[in-house]
């Protein structure tokens, strides 16, 4: 007699249910990103295009989409983890990865061209997962933190810790920045923390309120 045809009917199956389970997990990532809040005027250029648009609370945001922020206005973004970034007025960002692997660790990595941000990371357990933020200069990466990232015209970054457990990379360098501390990257320079004496971030930017049009 032959052999029963079952078995491989079940190997298919299975393949079949893993693949669709990692594309669903890709697809939660970007659909529960969106747009939360704006104050003023924010325009976004999606994937692949090269056009930029009026952006609207509740629009999803996904891989490779840019937002940005004119002049007296701020935007918000809130991630499929519930983490936000807040773009501050005269701020562009452009959404580099967003991701949950089958394993359940997610990755969040932004590129900030000009501007500020200020980013409120959510507790991450995982040391598999990560939230960056990528400028010319180098990268900052947050662990359950409250973190300000200024991108100057002149290219160079400052990063400045409010709370929690954050970084900076740059030339081959990582630095930790402690709580309430800052430290700037210049272009083709490690990392450096500035002195206690340097103003606080606060005087360097102005938070809008969180009471933005959600």
């Amino acid at each position: 007699m032959g052999r029963s045809p079952l078995p491989a009917l079940i190997l298919l199956i299975l393949v079949v249910s893993s693949v669709a389970s990692c594309g669903d997990a890709s697809s939660t990532s970007s659909t529960l990103t969106t747009v939360s809040a704006i104050d003023g005027d924010a325009s976004a250029m999606k994937a692949g295009t090269d056009s930029w648009t009026q952006a609207e609370v509740g629009m999803s945001v996904e891989d490779g989409d840019v937002i940005k922020t004119g002049d007296d206005s701020s935007a918000e973004i809130t991630f499929f983890d519930g983490s936000t970034i807040e773009l501050q007025p005269g701020t562009q960002v452009e959404i580099a990865s967003l991701d949950i692997a089958g394993s359940g660790s997610t990755t969040i990595s932004l590129e900030q061209t000009i501007g500020a941000t200020i980013s409120r990371v959510t507790s991450i357990i995982d040391p598999a997962s990560s939230y960056e933020v990528e400028t010319a200069t180098g990268a900052a990466a947050v662990r359950g933190s409250i973190m300000v990232v200024c991108v100057t015209e002149e290219g160079t970054s400052w990063i400045a810790n409010q709370q929690g457990n954050i970084w900076s990379r740059s030339q081959g360098v990582e630095l930790q920045v402690p709580e309430k501390r800052k430290c700037i990257l210049k272009p083709l320079v490690p990392p450096e923390l500035m002195p206690r004496t340097v103003r606080h971030w606060q005087e360097m930017i102005q938070p809008s309120p969180r009471s933005m049009t959600r």
